[in-house]
């Protein structure tokens, strides 16, 4: 084969390549717009989620304890036990918190 003629199917190749991968991008972009895709959620830790939310940890474990604040799970039955915060949970609590001005 000639170098002209190997060019020229590398470049259709990387065209063909690239024109899937596009197809296949926006198909992803779809789900994800419409919500269909939420295969990982994201877990964060007190400590995280205080930090994100500006108060202090010990803030988060009275907000448990009065039943107020983020949902959460705790990650066994033990008293002491680990305790985390889904990341959409803390967003969708930070959406609930917004208040208008009086008017």
């Amino acid at each position: 084969m000639s170098n002209e003629i190997l060019r020229i199917l590398q470049s259709s190749l990387t065209l063909a390549i690239i024109t899937e991968y596009h197809a296949m991008m926006q198909a992803i972009i779809a789900k994800i717009s419409t919500g269909v895709m939420m295969d990982k959620i994201e877990w964060l830790t007190s400590r995280e989620v205080a930090t994100q939310l500006r108060v202090h940890p010990g803030t988060l474990a009275n907000w448990r304890h009065q039943g107020i604040g983020p949902r959460y799970t705790k990650l066994s039955t033990a008293p002491n036990s680990a305790v985390r915060y889904r990341s959409d949970h803390v967003e969708s609590y930070l959406r609930e918190q917004e208040r208008r001005a009086a008017a």
